[in-house]
């Protein structure tokens, strides 16, 4: 029911669970206490309870796992520490907490160029315990799971939108890779959510919180990737970029994110 309640902050919401467990009704007072407007709050209550009620059938149905915070063995440890960390992921498969969490994004439009380093640098890193992390679209971000499923490494996505609506379609034979090779792809989202614009950056915040660091490899100045590494270097991790030619639009924002001292500058694996 928490998830689904509006009207408090993420950070509010961990600060109730983190106290105690709760009966329902136990947790229906803390959060009225916690609330500064608590004109509507019965029938946002009412609207938290009958959402949550419907995703869990939905989750009981469709055979979706369910991450809680305050599992510390199953939910991604380190994502608990930004400032505002979901209080549950939906998902398939499961989350490695085992392995050093390293998240590698880029451009959907991809060039050779980076298509080539992705794979270069994924392969060395898949030698060591490292989990790769990324957003499971076009470009950059399926290669990257791609090398790490072929190379047997454990990799994990996060997903914009629910589960029910992996985009773009193409890669659902890869999410499922993924799973089988011992991974999984999570998302805050309600099963039956579209991957709208406006997740995305929603999305991109789990992926920066989720890693130790965050490689980029090739991104527009505005793109996707430099939100995330935007967000990585806010929550204190370390970014690192690939450099590239000053022509190239690709290599623009990583180029920018070196001038600017956010990465640190990468050339091979030994440079993390």
């Amino acid at each position: 029911i928490l998830h689904f309640f509006k009207g408090i902050t993420n950070a509010q919401k961990h600060s109730i669970i983190a106290t105690n467990q709760y009966s329902e009704k136990e947790l229906k007072s803390k959060v009225y206490q916690t609330l500064r407007g608590k004109e509507s709050f019965e029938l946002s209550w009412d609207k938290a309870s009958s959402l949550a009620s419907k995703e869990h059938d939905i989750c009981q149905r469709e055979g979706v796992i369910v991450l809680y915070a305050n599992d510390v063995d199953n939910f991604p440890s380190i994502l608990l520490e930004i400032s505002d960390p979901p209080v549950v992921l939906f998902g398939r498969g499961g989350w490695n907490n085992k392995k050093v969490p390293l998240s590698v994004i880029g451009s959907r439009k991809m060039t050779n160029y980076g298509k080539h380093q992705c794979r270069h640098f994924v392969e060395d890193l898949s030698q060591f315990p490292i989990n790769i992390i990324s957003g499971l679209a076009m470009g950059i971000d399926a290669v990257a799971h791609q090398t790490a499923v072929d190379c047997g490494a454990t990799t994990q996505a996060f997903l914009a939108g629910g589960l029910g609506h992996i985009s773009p379609k193409r890669n659902a034979l890869l999410a499922q890779q993924i799973i089988d090779s011992g991974g999984g792809y999570f998302t805050e989202q309600p099963f039956h959510t579209v991957s709208l614009p406006q997740y995305y950056p929603v999305r991109n915040r789990l992926i920066a919180g989720a890693s130790l660091a965050t490689l980029v490899l090739e991104a527009a100045m505005k793109s996707g990737a430099m939100i995330t590494a935007n967000q990585a270097f806010g929550y204190g991790r370390e970014v690192y970029a690939l450099p590239g030619a000053l022509f190239q639009p690709m290599s623009e924002g990583p180029n920018k994110l070196i001038a600017d001292q956010i990465a640190s500058i990468v050339l091979d694996s030994t440079s993390f």
